[in-house]
């Protein structure tokens, strides 16, 4: 706090490495074995393993997740609180903008700082970011209440085996990426928007090598070791 104004300070992030959703298109990714929750808990953990703050001293933990896909999505930001180390007592809120879902619960955090929103003054810190997973599941819909081999389904697992011939499974992924309000899938948006402006695909694939090609020599020259926090990943003996 200042003298005619507050300012928030940002300390101790940390993020994990990206891994492709697929290796080499053959087998599933390296982190298909974590859930949405448990890669935030993960960034929580080395955020907070990097900060000279006090874990006592956080108060509200503020996480994104776009897609509420994975099998303990409903906690979100209340597990990957558990999964980061910090307590029961600490409130936990999970917002969900798409694909601005990280950067706004920075700023969600920042409103509750400067307004004084649910802000606890003996815990005057708090936690910010956002998770998310490629590794969305296969769904099968409007199954509860029909005949799944001899018995109506209700709860519980489906035996696939018993499945009503013709069953498709529908996937979140593909879902997640249709836009209902346009009516359209996001790469079809990509293509709307070069037809407008007069985007050629060459001038597209340009300008994604050219972010690749940054994004990959800035990796080598070191910017990123100071915000990526190695995952040893289980059953590979290894780090991605």
């Amino acid at each position: 706090m200042t003298k005619d104004r507050a300012i928030v300070i940002l300390d101790g992030a940390r993020r994990t490495p990206r891994a492709d959703i697929l290796i080499d298109n053959n087998e599933p990714g390296l982190f298909s074995r974590f859930s949405t929750t448990a890669l935030g808990g993960l960034a929580i953990a080395a955020t907070l393993e990097h900060t000279p703050v006090d874990k006592r001293l956080v108060g509200h933990v503020i996480m994104g997740m776009a897609s509420h896909s994975h099998r303990d999505s409903i906690y979100a930001a209340q597990g990957m609180k558990w999964r980061g180390g910090l307590g029961d007592d600490v409130p936990a809120l999970t917002v969900a903008r798409i694909c601005g879902s990280g950067v706004e619960s920075l700023a969600v955090g920042v409103e509750h700082l400067l307004a004084g929103v649910r802000h606890d003054r003996e815990r005057p810190f708090l936690v910010v970011g956002g998770a998310e997973s490629m590794q969305y599941p296969f769904s099968v819909y409007n199954l509860r209440g029909r005949k799944v081999g001899e018995a109506v389904q209700k709860y519980g697992p489906a035996d696939p085996q018993g499945l009503p011939r013709g069953t498709q499974l529908q996937d979140s992924l593909l879902m997640g990426l249709y836009d209902p309000g346009a009516a359209m899938a996001m790469a079809n948006t990509a293509e709307e928007l070069g037809r407008r402006y007069g985007i050629t695909r060459e001038q597209a694939d340009e300008f994604g090598y050219r972010s690749h090609m940054n994004a990959r020599a800035a990796r080598d020259a070191g910017w990123f070791d100071e915000e990526i926090a190695p995952v040893t990943v289980p059953g590979t003996g290894g780090a991605p």
